[in-house]
């Protein structure tokens, strides 16, 4: 089956623009690892909610996990032709339109080692500086430098990938490095 659109992650970002484009009349599939960290830090958010809400509109949820994807380049940038998770197996599932909304290191988004930190689905550039003892100040209370660390995006909010756009994989929410072109 085709989608209009399929976003990565079911969090709150995954939702709302999952909702924001059923109500625009696109077909959305939301392929979701499951229960949103958020819930831990935003008590009057539900999920549930939420997925209903999208349900409810037409969406469709897959609880499944993605574990990648193929691309093909093009003179512009690269495209996402299609993404495999870990149920489907070989039975890719397409879309014209991808958005990541994978959350940042609480939910698997980002992963890091004490030197680096990297997008683990597809291998997009991300923003860090320095190592480990860099990331963050003894003062929990200061702005601490990983908040800043995510994916990076060009004007248009879509990723970049060894330093060309992805023209059909946008990224949305904490998955997003701050220091983005946007």
């Amino acid at each position: 089956m085709t989608f209009d659109t399929l976003i990565i992650g079911g969090g709150h970002s995954g939702l709302q623009q999952g909702i924001a484009l059923q109500k625009q009349g696109r077909s959305c599939l939301i392929v979701s690892t499951g229960e949103s960290p958020r819930r831990f830090r935003d008590p009057e958010w539900s999920q549930e909610v939420e997925r209903h809400r999208f349900e409810d509109l037409g969406g469709f949820w897959l609880e499944d996990r993605v574990l990648g994807g193929e691309f093909s380049g093009t003179n512009e940038g690269e495209i996402l032709n299609r993404i495999f998770t870990e149920s489907r197996g070989e039975k890719a599932l397409d879309a014209e339109q991808f958005i990541l909304a994978t959350g940042s290191f609480y939910s698997g988004g980002l992963m890091a080692d004490p030197e680096h930190v990297w997008e683990p689905l597809f291998g997009l550039d991300v923003f860090f500086e320095g190592g480990h003892k860099d990331w963050v100040r003894p003062d929990f209370f200061a702005p601490q430098p990983f908040m800043s660390f995510g994916v990076l995006t060009d004007a248009e909010g879509r990723v970049l990938r060894a330093g060309r756009p992805v023209l059909n994989l946008l990224a949305y929410g904490s998955v997003v490095s701050s220091r983005c072109a946007r």
